[in-house]
Protein backbone atom coordinates (compact mmCIF):
# COMPACT_ATOMS: atom_id res chain seq x y z
CA UNK A 1 0.00 0.00 0.00
CA UNK A 2 1.48 3.14 -0.85
CA UNK A 3 0.74 6.59 1.04
CA UNK A 4 -1.34 8.07 -1.69
CA UNK A 5 -3.13 5.28 -0.94
CA UNK A 6 -3.61 5.17 3.04
CA UNK A 7 -3.44 9.01 3.85
CA UNK A 8 -4.88 12.11 2.33
CA UNK A 9 -2.72 14.82 1.36
CA UNK A 10 -3.88 16.55 4.97
CA UNK A 11 -3.56 13.82 6.88
CA UNK A 12 -0.09 13.48 5.42
CA UNK A 13 0.42 17.09 6.22
CA UNK A 14 -0.33 17.10 9.88
CA UNK A 15 1.17 13.68 10.39
CA UNK A 16 4.71 14.56 8.91
CA UNK A 17 3.90 18.28 11.14
CA UNK A 18 3.51 16.39 14.40
CA UNK A 19 6.99 14.68 14.53
CA UNK A 20 9.62 16.05 17.14
CA UNK A 21 12.36 17.82 15.23
CA UNK A 22 15.84 15.46 14.70
CA UNK A 23 19.16 16.74 14.34
CA UNK A 24 21.28 14.99 12.34
CA UNK A 25 25.23 15.77 13.23
CA UNK A 26 26.58 13.51 10.36
CA UNK A 27 26.06 11.18 7.42
CA UNK A 28 28.76 8.72 6.32
CA UNK A 29 29.41 5.81 4.03
CA UNK A 30 29.19 2.64 5.89
CA UNK A 31 29.86 0.37 3.11
CA UNK A 32 30.16 -0.11 -0.61
CA UNK A 33 27.47 0.64 -2.84
CA UNK A 34 26.27 -2.25 -4.92
CA UNK A 35 24.32 -2.20 -8.69
CA UNK A 36 22.13 -4.64 -9.08
CA UNK A 37 19.04 -5.68 -11.24
CA UNK A 38 15.56 -7.05 -10.58
CA UNK A 39 14.11 -10.39 -12.35
CA UNK A 40 11.75 -7.41 -13.94
CA UNK A 41 15.18 -6.17 -15.44
CA UNK A 42 15.14 -2.84 -13.07
CA UNK A 43 18.65 -1.42 -11.99
CA UNK A 44 19.05 -0.09 -9.08
CA UNK A 45 22.22 1.41 -6.57
CA UNK A 46 22.38 -0.03 -2.73
CA UNK A 47 24.54 2.24 -0.73
CA UNK A 48 24.80 1.38 3.28
CA UNK A 49 24.69 4.70 5.25
CA UNK A 50 25.27 5.79 9.03
CA UNK A 51 24.15 8.79 11.05
CA UNK A 52 23.70 10.05 13.59
CA UNK A 53 20.61 11.83 15.42
CA UNK A 54 20.63 13.58 18.37
CA UNK A 55 17.84 12.55 19.59
CA UNK A 56 18.14 8.68 18.40
CA UNK A 57 21.76 8.19 18.31
CA UNK A 58 23.45 6.12 15.60
CA UNK A 59 21.30 4.43 12.69
CA UNK A 60 22.90 2.58 9.96
CA UNK A 61 20.46 2.49 6.76
CA UNK A 62 20.58 1.53 3.10
CA UNK A 63 19.56 3.98 0.35
CA UNK A 64 17.95 2.76 -2.57
CA UNK A 65 18.34 4.49 -6.11
CA UNK A 66 16.63 2.95 -9.41
CA UNK A 67 17.59 4.00 -12.91
CA UNK A 68 14.82 5.72 -14.75
CA UNK A 69 15.03 7.36 -18.21
CA UNK A 70 18.80 7.18 -17.73
CA UNK A 71 18.74 9.38 -14.27
CA UNK A 72 19.18 7.67 -10.56
CA UNK A 73 15.95 8.96 -8.85
CA UNK A 74 15.19 8.40 -5.18
CA UNK A 75 13.94 5.09 -4.41
CA UNK A 76 13.40 4.67 -0.82
CA UNK A 77 15.43 3.82 2.40
CA UNK A 78 15.51 0.33 4.77
CA UNK A 79 13.79 0.81 8.00
CA UNK A 80 15.57 2.06 10.50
Amino acid sequence: MSLREKYTQAQFVTFMQSQPPHTTTSITLSGIGTVGTTEGGVTYFAQPITFVDEQRGTLHTTLYLVSEGGQWRFLSTSAV
